[in-house]
């Protein structure tokens, strides 16, 4: 979500969704491609040292042209001056910043050698932005965390004490932040003064008398529109060979461990004993046993419980509130899995990764009718598991918070938890 902060008469937004950018030559094309996927209407582009990214935010959540990117301004000062390390300045590449505001609502930033996390600018209390930074500290790599001077006794490693005021720049300050690119802009640029311009231009065409002009930007104009009716035709059909992406409909992990977390009960009700909890992106399921309690207990505290017959075990349904992910540009499989996997070992756990299975035989096709063969996807999908051995499931779903990562079940059983997911990927 989008939140606009107002500092020294300059407006700032944080909460803005980044997305690193692949074709050099081609950076706008290819964010504004992005942003139509994303069904954003705003964005920043950032380069630092060789690498770029876009930032992504929309109209409908308050973003404005002008407004300026707090996530971007932040980063190309680090990148500028770098961080402080035992009394010296040393560039920092992996980085967590944790900045106040106001009163009520801090900032969020996490880099990853020079380029934002997806979900690394962020906006909310100070609650929810520590539990933010302490779930993602938890994966290690990083060379500074920069922060509120409140934030000292917490213990993190090369932490600098720093306020917005130490980031962000003044009216009298020398210019040297100036090249960092920071202002938002619509995706679209304006066309209605080149309307005007091809107008005028006809029109003075018109009066020139220039008929065999007129009559060969006809022409010209007949054959474009053609071309892009083939062109619209031709996408329309890829469309409707192309299978639907199915991963913008699921929630992102982050959102799915949260809903599932918020149903647990660890505690059973009536002193029945919790054999296990499965969570899917759509409902959640208690397993009890009796053990030496009665149903009674149980179905006084939980009336809507299914007792099964012999009276031993039950269980209970509720559909759970996890809103769908993102439209993301996905992922080479060599780029996402291996630094995932060993993100993962680095915790001393093992993600289990399968390969992706092979499409089946095509179906025969009825005699005298045509053979109709779909085109295949442009993704493959990479089922994996884990067990969280003790981690905390927010840490585990800030580490598996990737492009086209997607968790399909949570299993909690004696006091650990169990993921099943899909990575989709290029």
């Amino acid at each position: 979500m989008l939140v606009i902060t107002e500092i020294r008469k300059r407006r700032y937004a944080s909460g803005l969704l980044w997305q690193s950018l692949s074709h050099p030559r081609e950076l706008r094309a290819e964010a504004a491609e992005l942003a139509r996927k994303l069904n954003m209407n705003l964005m920043v582009l950032r380069k630092d040292l060789g690498l770029a990214q876009a930032g992504f935010a929309s109209s409908r959540e308050g973003g404005q042209p002008g407004l300026l990117s707090l996530g971007a301004l932040v980063a190309g000062v680090i990148a500028t001056r770098g961080v402080a390390v035992d009394g010296t300045r040393q560039p920092a590449s992996s980085w967590l910043a944790a900045l106040r505001l106001d009163e009520q609502r801090w900032a969020y930033l996490a880099v990853r050698e020079e380029s934002f996390l997806p979900s690394g600018d962020f906006a909310g209390t100070r609650d929810e932005v520590l539990d933010r930074l302490h779930a993602d500290y938890a994966l290690g790599g990083w060379n500074a965390v920069i922060g509120d001077a409140s934030l000292a006794e917490q213990g993190f490693h090369n932490f600098e004490a720093v306020t917005l005021a130490d980031v962000l720049p003044r009216h009298a300050a020398p210019r040297w932040w100036s090249g960092i690119s920071a202002e938002l802009r619509p995706v679209q640029r304006k066309s209605q003064r080149a309307l005007a311009v091809a107008c005028l231009a006809l029109v003075g065409v018109a009066v020139g008398g220039t008929v065999w002009w007129q009559q060969r930007q006809a022409t010209q104009a007949r054959l474009s529109l053609d071309q892009a009716r083939l062109a619209a035709d031709e996408r329309r059909s890829r469309d409707q060979k192309q299978p639907r992406p199915p991963w913008p409909d699921k929630p992102m992990p982050r959102e799915m461990a949260r809903a599932c977390a918020q149903l647990l009960e660890v505690v059973a009700p009536g002193g029945w004993k919790l054999d296990e909890y499965r969570c899917f992106p759509n409902q959640a399921t208690h397993q009890w046993s009796r053990g030496q309690s009665m149903v009674s207990y149980l179905l006084e505290q939980r009336p809507d419980a299914i007792v099964d017959l012999n009276g031993e075990t039950a269980s209970r349904t509720q559909a759970i509130a996890a809103s769908a992910g993102l439209n993301e540009e996905l992922m080479d499989s060599r780029r996402l899995l291996p630094p995932l996997v060993g993100r993962f070992q680095r915790l001393g756990l093992r993600l289990e990764v399968k390969a992706p299975s092979a499409p089946g035989p095509a179906a025969p096709a009825l005699p005298g009718l045509k053979q109709f063969t779909p085109e295949p996807p442009s993704w493959r999908v990479f089922p994996f598991s884990l067990r969280a051995g003790g981690l905390p499931l927010a840490e585990i779903a800030s580490a598996l918070s990737q492009p086209g990562v997607r968790l399909e079940k949570l299993l909690y059983r004696d006091g650990d938890w169990f993921v099943e997911g899909v990575a989709y990927a290029k």
